[in-house]
């Protein structure tokens, strides 16, 4: 039989609450082993298994965050027969924002602080202009009076 080959997190996972069940792709899976020789935990607890195929295991993840010393977050072990693999981490914290996403967010808030900053500048001028023009008027209204 082939050794089975368990696929390793492309980055860190999240567990979500109502999301019941971890899914661990590889090769080979169950080849060689029935369900009985495959352990899966998270953290140092059980993870039971609820399907085992070719290239796909699931198992149903605890739901709170196992007591680990430090606030580390877990580590997915899975053994089949006298094999361990460690394929990464399942992290209870909620997601957040990427350092992508801040700076994008950053971004926009600062051109629509330029763009009211503009807006501010030309009403002013605008403003200012009007009240030259009515001095102007009022001027020339009391010279035309004085006049007659």
């Amino acid at each position: 039989y082939p050794n089975p080959k368990v696929d390793q997190f492309a980055e860190t996972r999240f567990y979500r609450p109502g999301d019941n069940y971890l899914t661990i792709n590889g090769d080979d899976l169950n080849v060689g082993a029935m369900e009985r020789d495959i352990k899966i935990t998270v953290g140092g607890v059980d993870c039971q298994l609820t399907a085992l195929a070719r290239k796909v295991l699931t198992c149903k993840p605890p739901t709170e965050k196992p007591d680990l010393e430090g606030g580390v977050q877990p580590e997915v072990m899975v053994k089949i027969g006298n094999v361990n693999y460690n394929i990464g981490q399942l992290s209870y914290d909620s997601p957040s924002l990427t350092s992508g996403i801040l700076l994008v967010i950053l971004i926009c808030a600062i051109a629509m602080l330029l763009c009211l900053f503009c807006l501010a500048i030309m009403y002013r001028r605008k403003t200012n202009s009007h009240q030259r023009q009515m001095k102007y008027l009022k001027t020339q209204m009391d010279t035309i009076e004085m006049k007659f």
